[in-house]
């Protein structure tokens, strides 16, 4: 953000010019001034969004659990050390205001990077949940609510972190299949919760994928098993059109699963695929674990490889494109143009 004596000094050197201006469609010049300046210092006062060479919006973010550490790419591929130190990191999760959260499986807490906490050599974080049993998957929902996937048989729900709140533990939401491994969790566009159950982590055809429905006060009370016979599914993501895309850890593939649960193989021959993730453009990004590479899949999917030489990427996030300050003053200008022929012409 810049400092405010600078901003006062930029303030200073518009005003003369805007003083200074001719009348505009038979407005005085005062009257343009006035509806101009408070959208300029706006924009002077705001500055660019919260972001670093290191984070931003459509970055992605890699847990990385042999080394211990959170990795920042740029769109571009460059890579940075967002977070480190930390002990198996496996599931992270942004939430709407940019806050980043991790599930620490070595320790059993769940910790926030709140947005723009960016340091070098790593950022800190805050543990607002302890005593989880082996954190696996992490997600949140648009109320903010954070969940983690649990080695006990269930996931277990926790109100996101703001300054002035910590966070606190809600519901927990007990798997109801054979084995009741929540290993992936997310969202669908319809508030839907998704998990993977891995089954017994062997690649005997035990692993399922459930669907819990909320039931309207916060909680979630009924769910269904959408797929079954699967080989350790892992993680799991939706696109765009609602199809939705899981990793087979034990068949070193990923599965595609259309609405109507119609299964095809997406992709083969990766090893150990963990986590996914969809970039705004369309574009399939998979942790392989076994490689230490991220691969990236076109809708059609066409592989490349995106990034290489982590030693076991395991969970993805991307952080999520918002206006910036400018993009938004310019609309109210915009918006204010328009009143103001709108009126000229309504005078007439």
């Amino acid at each position: 953000m810049p400092s405010p004596r600078k901003s006062v000094w930029r303030i200073n050197a518009i005003i003369p010019r805007l003083s200074r201006a001719r009348p505009l469609g038979g407005f005085s010049r005062r009257g343009v001034f006035l509806a101009a300046l408070p959208l300029a210092a706006a924009w002077l006062l705001m500055g660019p969004s919260v972001a670093t060479a290191q984070t931003g919006p459509g970055y992605l973010y890699v847990s990385d659990a042999g080394a211990g550490n959170i990795y920042s790419y740029s769109p571009g591929g460059t890579q940075y050390t967002f977070a480190a130190n930390l002990n198996d990191p496996l599931g992270i999760a942004f939430d709407s205001a940019a806050n980043l959260y991790e599930g620490d499986s070595g320790t059993g807490n769940l910790n926030v990077f709140p947005a723009g906490s960016y340091a070098p050599g790593g950022a800190a974080g805050t543990t607002i949940a302890s005593g989880i049993f082996y954190t696996y998957g992490v997600t949140t929902d648009t109320a903010g609510n954070v969940y983690v996937a649990t080695q006990g048989t269930t996931i277990q729900q926790f109100s996101g972190w703001t300054s002035a709140s910590p966070g606190t533990q809600g519901a927990t939401i007990q798997m109801n299949t054979v084995h009741s491994n929540p290993f992936g969790i997310t969202f669908d566009s319809h508030g839907n919760l998704w998990a993977t159950d891995y089954g017994s982590n062997t690649p005997d055809g035990s692993g399922n994928i459930v669907e819990f429905m909320p039931d309207g006060m916060g909680g979630f009370n009924q769910s269904q098993i959408f797929a079954t016979g699967l080989d350790v599914p892992y993680d799991l993501a939706f696109d765009s059109l609602g199809n939705l895309f899981v990793s087979s850890f034990a068949d070193g593939a990923i599965d595609e699963f259309a609405p109507n649960g119609h299964k095809t193989v997406f992709a083969t021959g990766l090893n150990q695929p963990l986590g996914l993730a969809f970039n705004s453009a369309g574009d399939l990004f998979e942790a392989d674990y076994g490689s230490g590479d991220i691969n990236e899949f076109t809708p059609t999917g066409t592989m490349t490889v995106f990034a290489t030489g982590m030693q076991n990427p395991a969970y993805l996030a991307f952080q999520a494109s918002v206006p910036e300050p400018a993009t938004i003053v310019l609309a109210l200008v915009g918006s204010v143009g328009v009143g103001l022929v709108a009126r000229r012409r309504n005078r007439r």
